[in-house]
């Protein structure tokens, strides 16, 4: 926390003993939140589709698990810090100036680092944002894995980022090393539940994830909402 305190550096003179100044450090505690999903698939489904349809739905476990933890940790919620939850900057409208702003509001050391989140409806309207020589601001960058950037930096898309409308917050423009997650385990754990759907003549597929995430330097982090 620079906002009381921080190191600096100063002159000093010949013998002069140098004075000491440091940063204020706060804690940040991650917790364990386990969340879960289970769906059953029937044996009579299992032994007649033409395809492997056990590790199908395991499949879709695991995307509904992508899916939650990608929501959680933008929007936040009783359990979890998101990254929507920074105090946001206000545009009346979706502009090239708004987007140079919002970048602009991370401190000049963290914003080489900086990456755009937005809904897939947001970031079809930037790609028509266009500069006063009629350029577009969004471009290919084939050294980017063939991703786009947005004023030199990447656009990542999310469809639980809000879309765009009255009062919501539409853009995010952060250093993520300003977020903190955690994940116990490698990742999640999914188990395939033979006997205990036995009776109802089915398999079970079970998803776990025990997780958390906080935001640990505010000023990586900037978000905008409209207003």
């Amino acid at each position: 926390d620079e906002a009381t305190s921080k190191t600096t550096c100063a002159y000093v003179g010949e013998f002069q003993e140098l004075e000491s100044t440091t940063n204020k450090f706060k804690s940040v505690v991650l917790k364990g939140n386990v969340v879960g999903v289970l769906t059953k698939v029937s044996k009579s489904l299992i032994n007649n589709a033409g395809f492997d349809i056990v590790n199908y739905v395991i499949t879709k476990v695991a995307e509904a698990i992508i899916t939650f933890l990608d929501n959680e940790m933008l929007n936040g919620s009783a359990k979890i810090q998101g990254l929507l939850q920074v105090t946001a900057g206000a545009a009346a409208a979706l502009t090239a100036d708004d987007l140079i702003n919002l970048q602009f509001a991370i401190p000049q050391n963290y914003r080489g680092n900086g990456v755009f989140i937005m809904n897939p409806d947001t970031f079809k309207a930037c790609a028509k944002l266009k500069n006063a020589q009629g350029e577009y601001l969004l471009n290919k960058d084939i050294t980017n894995g063939f991703g786009y950037t947005l004023l030199g930096r990447p656009v990542f898309e999310s469809d639980n980022m809000p879309k765009i409308a009255t009062k919501a917050k539409v853009a995010v423009y952060a250093d993520l090393k300003g977020y903190a997650t955690k994940i116990s385990g490698d990742s999640a754990e999914i188990q395939i539940l033979q006997e205990k759907f036995a009776t109802q003549y089915a398999v079970g597929i079970a998803g776990y994830v025990e997780i958390d995430g906080k935001i640990v330097d505010e000023q990586r982090i900037a978000v905008l909402a409209m207003a």
